[in-house]
């Protein structure tokens, strides 16, 4: 797509970092608004989303410089330099995954509660960065014949999977799902650990359409997929624990 797509005037505005504002306003404003619906004062949801999305932040750079040596070795300027591009989502996952630790450590609050809030509108912001990419053409996916391919202008004239569109629209469908598996809830965790794995499945599936950054590292698999693949193992596995213990509680109740 076109990298210069929002302009003001003279003023050429890059469309990943406006996406990526939007995002944040986004995310932020629609989880304010559920706070008290999921038992939070404005105050609390104001402070961990505070410090969750900027740890967020950093935590996506400092993974993108690790993952991405010799880029910042020619470019060492850019570790530091803030620009609306450059970040890692497993990173930013991280990220946001500690900064509501310390805040729930802090103020003596159940973790996967905290999780389980805020990870659901996390993940409507992804959709909006997602976008962005789109727009901006980064993140791109491999050549395709295939009628709704369309080119990436700084790349080159063919024509490409939108692969940024489909890991937009499946995170969407995840985040919608989501919202309503709250009202089945039965212990702290479960949304968060659903749309952690629902992540890692959707990564997974979509890198096989990806060019941009996803050479084979081992096996056949690029290094976003084998994180994937940790992520749904993990995911998987804490979900399973719960509800066998959830099964085990439930026949001590009954047999008692």
């Amino acid at each position: 797509m076109n990298p210069e797509i929002f302009t003001i005037g003279e003023h050429v505005l890059p469309p990943y970092g406006v996406m990526m504002v939007l995002a944040a306003v986004v995310g932020f404003s629609v989880g304010l608004s559920h706070a008290g619906r999921l038992g939070f004062t404005l105050r609390q949801a104001l402070e961990g989303s505070i410090i969750s999305w900027i740890l967020a932040l950093v935590s996506a750079r400092v993974l993108y410089v690790v993952l991405n040596p010799g880029y910042f070795q020619d470019y060492p300027e850019y570790i530091y330099l803030f620009r609306f591009a450059l970040f890692s989502v497993h990173g930013a996952v991280g990220g946001l995954a500690l900064g509501l630790f310390l805040w729930s450590r802090w103020r003596k609050e159940s973790f996967l509660r905290c999780t389980d809030a805020v990870f659901p509108y996390y993940a409507l912001a992804y959709v909006i960065v997602r976008v962005g990419c789109f727009f901006a053409g980064c993140c791109y996916g491999k050549v395709s014949d295939v009628f709704w391919a369309v080119p990436m202008v700084e790349i080159g004239p063919e024509p490409r999977h939108p692969v940024q569109l489909y890991a937009a629209a499946a995170m969407l469908v995840l985040f919608f799902f989501s919202m309503y598996l709250r009202r089945f809830k039965r212990y702290h965790g479960f949304i968060t650990f659903f749309l952690v794995g629902g992540y890692g499945l959707i990564r997974f599936v979509t890198e096989f359409f990806r060019e941009w950054h996803s050479q084979p590292y081992w096996m056949g698999l690029t290094e976003a997929q084998l994180a994937s693949i940790a992520l749904l193992v993990l995911s998987s596995a804490f979900m399973l624990v719960m509800y066998s213990g959830e099964r085990t509680r439930k026949k001590r109740g009954f047999s008692a």
